[in-house]
Order: C-alpha cells, then structure tokens, then sequence
C-alpha cells in the first residue's frame, strides 16, 4: 500500500482524502506526479519496442534506464512497479548478457535477440497493463489530492474576502448609526466560534501525523539494532 491508496467513497473516505491534502506538500504531489508521469512513458515506449539485429542495444538501454531509475526517484507506486521488474531473474540475465556484448562489432548473437525478446519483451507484454492500471490510479488519487488542496487554498481566500467586506459594512453601517454598536463584535465572535474549531482539527491532524512519524523512525531504528 501506498500513502495514496486510502479508503473509496463514503464518510470515511472523504476524511482520509482531506486528511492525506493536509498531511502532504504541493511540491511533493508535484514530484510524485512527474515521477510517474515520466515512468509510465518510460513503460509505453518497452511495450512498443521490437528488438532486431539494429536496435537491440537501444531496446537493453531503456530496459537498463528503467532499473537505474530505481535509485533516482521517490514515488512510492513507481518503486513498487520497478522492483516487480527487478524481481524477474529472466529479465536481469537477459540485460546482463546483452551489457556485455555492447562493444562487440557488427550483428548480435542471435542467442542475445532471443532472450531479450522473450524474457524482457515478454515480462512487459505479461505485465504492461497492470503496471500502466496502477500507475493511473495512483496518478488519478494524486490530482485529486491536488484539485482539494486548491479548492481549500480558493476557500479560505473567498471567506477572508467576505470577512473583510462584511467587516467594512458594519463598521459603516454603525459610523452612520443604522446598525447596533454591539453587532461587529457578535460577527467577530460568531467568526471565532468557526474558525477555532477548525484549528483545533487542524492542529490535531498534524499532531496525529507527527507522532505516526515519530512511531516509523523508532521502529525502523529498532529494527536496524536487531
């Protein structure tokens, strides 16, 4: 399971989305976004690639360019598709023998065709449409987080924006005498009521988080001391 894969539809689910917009940065959805946006073009370029005599050793660089990636992004659903294509043995000793006939001259051994065919080309024929399925979930739970995150940014803008309108009139609805002396106040404090009980949520969530935080590092400390 990834950070993204929450709980779908219902109350519950609403919560954990907001949860997960609150709990995670604009700039990381960006990265996440682009990591898997980039390594599913990666995947639709393997599926396309036909291995001759003349591009075998372009088709072994993608292939090797996608295990190399490995070390290179952060994306959680992008590391999970790249170490299940890691996982095949076949698909590792078939890019193993064709990285070492990259500097022979003239037309691959027909055995190198063969095995980079059938065990990377056939790995990815087998597998491409569940790992594309994956990867646009992921990308799909991804912008929706955003799109909320955006939302909340243009709601608290319009409620500031209609505090301050709304604070102007009364004040000079009360310089000009037609409203009552006590009523901004009563707006102020009718204001407070909502807004504390917010923060307050707000400021528990990212306790919440903080402490899981801290809970993930003292066990990853601990099991490393074992």
């Amino acid at each position: 399971a990834t950070k993204y894969e929450v709980s779908a539809g219902g109350f519950q689910g609403s919560f954990d989305m907001l949860r997960l917009a609150l709990r995670r940065s604009p700039i990381r959805l960006n990265v996440d976004d682009s990591e898997l946006t980039y390594l599913l073009d990666t995947l639709v370029k393997l599926e396309a690639l036909e291995v001759k005599s003349d591009t075998w050793k372009d088709a072994a660089s993608t292939w090797m360019s996608i295990l190399e990636l490995r070390r290179k992004i952060g994306v959680e659903r992008g590391i999970a598709v790249i170490d299940c294509i890691a996982g095949d043995q076949k698909v590792l000793d078939a890019l193993g023998a064709a990285k070492a006939l990259f500097d022979i001259e003239g037309d691959a051994p027909p055995d190198i065709l063969a095995r980079l065919s059938k065990a990377a080309g056939g790995h990815i024929r087998a597998n491409g449409y569940s790992y594309r399925k994956k990867i646009n979930l992921e990308l799909a739970r991804i912008r929706r987080v955003r799109d909320l995150q955006m939302r909340g940014v243009a709601l608290v803008g319009t409620a500031i924006a209609a505090a301050l309108i709304s604070t102007f009139n009364y004040l000079y609805s009360v310089a000009d005498g037609v409203e009552p002396w006590w009523l901004p106040p009563a707006v102020v404090l009718g204001v407070l009521c909502v807004l504390l009980p917010a923060a307050a949520v707000l400021v528990y969530l990212h306790l919440l988080h903080k402490r899981k935080s801290a809970g993930s590092r003292l066990g990853g400390g601990l099991g490393h001391g074992a």
